[in-house]
C-alpha cells in the first residue's frame, strides 16, 4: 500500500512539473496564444498549431476596434492599442446580442479607455497576404453571448 501511495505522489509531483501555461486551456494572454499557436513558425500552406481548439483568452477592449460590419473586434494585450499585441475575435453567430452586449459595457467608459475582457472561443488560422509574401494568422472564433465576460 505504501509503495502504491508513493507512486501515486510521484505521478502527481511529474504531472504538475510538465504542465505549462501553453499546454493547458487555463486563460492566456494575446502573447501566450500566439505561442501556443506557433504562428511565428507556420507557413502559409501548414494549418496552424492547436487550430480548432477551445482556449480562454484575456485582454483588453475599446470603442475604437469594434467593428460591427465585419462582425468582429480586436482584445489587446495592454491597455494601449497602438503599442500593444492585439488578436482578432470573429463573431460566428449571434452577432447582434454579442456586439450590443460589448457596447453597452462599452459605453460606460471614455473614449480612449480600456476594460478587461474574458473570451472563450475557437482557435483558427487565415492566410495573411503581406508585402507579396503569405503568413498564417491566429484568430478566436466566438459564436454565442456565454463566450464573454467582463
Amino acid at each position: 500500500m505504501k509503495i502504491l501511495s508513493s507512486f501515486f505522489v510521484t505521478c502527481i509531483i511529474v504531472l504538475s512539473y510538465s504542465c505549462n501555461k501553453t499546454s493547458i486551456n487555463g486563460p492566456m494572454n494575446v502573447s501566450e496564444v500566439y505561442i501556443y499557436t506557433d504562428q511565428a513558425n507556420t507557413k502559409c500552406t501548414e494549418k496552424i498549431k492547436n487550430e480548432t481548439k477551445e482556449i480562454v483568452l484575456t485582454g483588453f477592449i475599446d470603442k475604437s476596434n469594434i467593428n460591427v460590419k465585419n462582425k468582429c473586434f480586436d482584445v489587446f494585450e495592454g491597455q494601449d492599442n497602438a503599442m500593444s499585441k492585439r488578436i482578432q475575435i470573429i463573431i460566428t453567430d449571434n452577432s447582434k446580442i454579442i456586439l450590443d452586449k460589448i457596447l453597452k459595457k462599452l459605453g460606460k467608459v471614455g473614449e480612449n479607455e480600456f476594460i478587461k475582457i474574458k473570451i472563450k472561443g475557437i482557435i483558427i488560422g487565415k492566410q495573411l497576404y503581406i508585402n507579396g509574401g503569405c503568413i498564417m494568422g491566429t484568430y478566436i472564433t466566438i459564436s454565442n453571448l456565454n463566450c464573454i465576460t467582463f
